[in-house]
């Protein structure tokens, strides 16, 4: 078995998100996205099942790309949070390149959330959905001592 790695692209740029595309996982439909400081507190395969259904996420090769993550706590500032992403590997590549687009335009961004504001602002011009799923009993955000907040102000 080979495991493929796929890095954050503002920890390392020569890599993107695109690169989820890679042939090893052509026979995978779906992809699901966790930052390493996310926790999850249900079993795995319930959980997206239910995010699934809630949200009518299929495998509709003629729906607009999308990508689906939960409201950013500061939805002021960020509209989506992409400490968690779901990917379906055979519609998402656009919203993929598009993201990296956003990210190589704007290296003075701090915030990979900044960039994803950029698509949402523009959905048709990037021919991608970014869908926001309600946090409510899903998933909370540690609140810190507010240093991301000095940060994005």
């Amino acid at each position: 078995s080979r495991a493929t790695t796929c890095y954050h692209p503002l920890q390392l740029p020569q890599y993107s998100l695109h690169s989820f595309a890679v042939p090893e996982l052509d026979n995978i439909d779906w992809l699901y996205y966790l930052d390493i400081d996310m926790m999850l507190g249900a079993p795995f395969i319930d959980f997206v099942k239910e995010l699934h259904d809630r949200y009518n996420i299929d495998n509709d090769s003629d729906a607009t790309p999308s990508l689906h993550m939960f409201q950013d706590p500061h939805g002021s500032k960020f509209k989506v949070n992409s400490g968690f992403i779901i990917i379906d590997r055979h519609t998402s590549n656009r919203c993929l390149k598009a993201w990296r687009d956003e990210i190589d335009e704007h290296p003075d961004f701090k915030f990979d959330q900044l960039t994803l504001n950029e698509i949402k602002r523009d959905e048709e011009k990037h021919n991608c959905m970014l869908v926001g799923m309600h946090r409510d009993k899903y998933v909370t955000f540690p609140a810190g001592d507010g240093a991301l907040e000095k940060m994005i102000r």
